[in-house]
């Protein structure tokens, strides 16, 4: 039996007597990915003085081509900050005394740019495996007249002049322009006859430019009210937002709680206020 599922294995003959020999062929399923590995294998007979025998195979496999690293983090950034480009490389395999492929164009996302950062450098990680590293510069274009917020994913590709394609990953989390306090409103115990039930809730820009407020998107027990919505005339530096209860139906009782969703001309989504009561 072998310590991975990765490796078929088998013997010639399960059954030897004195003086006879079998094979035990032991094949590797080899990822097309760099790994450095090692297999243990485990021979049960039974022989009283050699009832286990073990075997062990240590391989190392090099792919076609990668990207390294595959994924680029740029981390949580500020808004409207503009962060130092990364660095990653692309890099080709092939064995000594073959003819090596080059690096031919790079595509990627509109809002990423990633060129390469110098020539190649050549070693031998092994001494039939020659490598070829191609620096790459990664580096993030925001379009600013998009506003986002969140975690953003986008990619690109490296490609030979024989074909071949890699890719590689770009992520990172841009903090939103607007925040609210609080963030998380908690109207505590309610009873079910109350339309009393309020709380105020402040929003603002990070940067501390005015805001307006396009609309409110309410939920079915929270009731956001905003009376100048529509009437405003300037964005304001700080928004106010009132929510109140709904009257509860008598079929609902216990913990309650959903999200109000208020949209602003700072980003292209909404912020969410998050609530909760207990209705007894």
């Amino acid at each position: 039996m072998a310590s991975c599922t990765c490796t078929n294995n088998q013997l010639g003959s399960s059954i030897l007597q004195p003086g006879e020999s079998t094979t035990l062929d032991l094949r590797v399923n080899v990822p097309a990915s760099y790994v450095d590995s090692v297999i243990d294998a485990t021979l049960k007979t039974d022989h009283p003085d050699f009832k286990y025998w073990r075997y062990r195979v240590r391989f190392v496999a090099y792919p076609a081509g990668r990207i390294d690293p595959e994924l680029i983090d740029f981390g949580v950034l500020d808004p409207n900050s503009s962060p130092e480009p990364r660095s990653s490389f692309f890099e080709i395999y092939h064995q000594d005394g073959v003819a090596a492929d080059e690096l031919d164009r790079i595509e990627h996302d509109s809002d990423l740019l990633v060129e390469r950062a110098g020539d190649p450098s050549i070693d031998k990680p092994h001494p039939n495996v020659v490598r070829i590293r191609y620096p790459l510069r990664v580096s993030l274009v925001d379009d600013p007249s998009e506003s986002r917020s969140g975690v953003i994913t986008r990619g690109f590709n490296a490609f030979t002049r024989a074909g071949m394609a890699r890719g590689g990953k770009v992520s990172w989390r841009r903090l939103s322009k607007v925040e609210c306090s609080p963030a998380n409103v908690h109207f505590g115990l309610v009873p079910r006859s109350t339309r009393s039930t309020e709380a105020v809730v402040l929003i603002r820009r990070t940067d501390d430019a005015p805001l307006r407020i396009l609309r409110i998107e309410s939920s079915e027990f929270v009731v956001a009210e905003f009376p100048s919505i529509g009437s405003q005339p300037e964005p304001q530096p700080l928004q106010k937002i009132k929510l109140r209860m709904r009257s509860i139906p008598d079929s609902t009782d216990g913990a309650l709680h959903g999200s109000i969703a208020v949209f602003t001309d700072a980003e292209d989504r909404p912020t969410r206020i998050q609530w909760s009561a207990f209705v007894e």
